[in-house]
Order: structure tokens, then C-alpha cells, then sequence
């Protein structure tokens, strides 16, 4: 459900995106000596423009609401072949 509205708020905002979902996929990365496990969820959104100040706040609400110590958020540039 938590993350249900997360994507409806992102398609109002963005107009659409794409959820992979399925799985869930599973993360593991060490921790001193001990082995961590978590749930991955990727959503992924195609924009014109990236606005830091919004992801920094969507960043810190869904470490809260998901009770998790770190979310990422990646920004990448790219161009779309055949429209030069």
C-alpha cells in the first residue's frame, strides 16, 4: 500500500513510470562481520528535468515511512537515439 501511493503521486507528477516489482528483488551487503538482507523495489521514471530539492524530500519521506536507513535515488542523463 505504501508503495502504491508513492507510484500514484510519481505518475500524477510525472505522467508515468515503470515499477520492476516482480519478485521482489533481494539485496545482501556486509556489515562488519554480519551479512545484510533486504527487499529491492526499482522505480523508475523518465523526466525532461531533475529537481533536487523534490527527490531530496521523497528521499527522506520514504526512509521514514519505510523504516529504512538509506534510499537510493539515482539521476542519470541520456539522450534519446532518433530525434537529433
Amino acid at each position: 500500500k505504501k508503495l502504491s501511493q508513492l507510484e500514484d503521486a510519481l505518475v500524477k507528477r510525472f505522467g508515468g513510470l515503470t515499477a520492476y516489482t516482480r519478485g521482489p528483488a533481494k539485496g545482501k551487503w556486509k556489515k562488519g562481520q554480519s551479512e545484510q538482507q533486504d527487499e529491492v523495489v526499482v522505480l523508475e521514471i523518465m523526466s525532461h528535468s531533475f529537481d533536487g530539492k523534490y527527490w531530496k524530500k521523497i528521499k527522506s519521506d520514504l526512509e521514514k515511512l519505510l523504516h529504512q536507513t538509506e534510499v537510493l535515488i539515482r539521476y542519470s542523463r541520456i539522450s534519446q537515439l532518433g530525434t537529433d
